[in-house]
Order: C-alpha cells, then sequence, then structure tokens
C-alpha cells in the first residue's frame, strides 16, 4: 500500500488582502487580487476574519484546498 500525505497533516495556509463580494448559507465568494474563488464555509478554519459581504481580511483554509484554488503560494501557518 502506498503512503499519501492526509489533509490533515498539511498545514493550513493563510490568505491576506481578500474580500468578500458573495455569501451565502455555505460558501463566501472572495476576491484577491481581481481572482474570484467560492469557498466553502465548512473549509474556513479559526482565525478566518472575513464572514459576510464587504468583510475584507484574511481566510485560512486547509492547504490542499489553497493549492485547488491557485492560492499555495500563501503563507502557511505554521511557518516556525
Amino acid at each position: 500500500m502506498g503512503r499519501g500525505i492526509r489533509s490533515e497533516d498539511q498545514p493550513d495556509v493563510t490568505i491576506e488582502g481578500v474580500e468578500v463580494t458573495v455569501a451565502t448559507a455555505k460558501a463566501l465568494l472572495v476576491t484577491k487580487d481581481g481572482k474570484e474563488n467560492w469557498v466553502p464555509l465548512s473549509q474556513l478554519k479559526d482565525g478566518t476574519t472575513v464572514k459576510k459581504r464587504g468583510d475584507k481580511g484574511r481566510i485560512i483554509l486547509p492547504a490542499w484546498l489553497a493549492k485547488e484554488k491557485g492560492w499555495s503560494e500563501g503563507e502557511s501557518e505554521d511557518d516556525e
């Protein structure tokens, strides 16, 4: 059997400077540097500072999702 990296073993990624353009009951549409991405609320981690339309701040999400959204160059929360 092969051993992959479990998602819970990967550090969370902090993305600064996002703005919420749409908020639904299940997701946020956030804009960063002119690029829009839907982010499921279920994947946002503690420390995320945006919640509703018009909010500006940061999102913290799993590394696999950041990579999928093209944000893999974001800084890791666990960069110590």
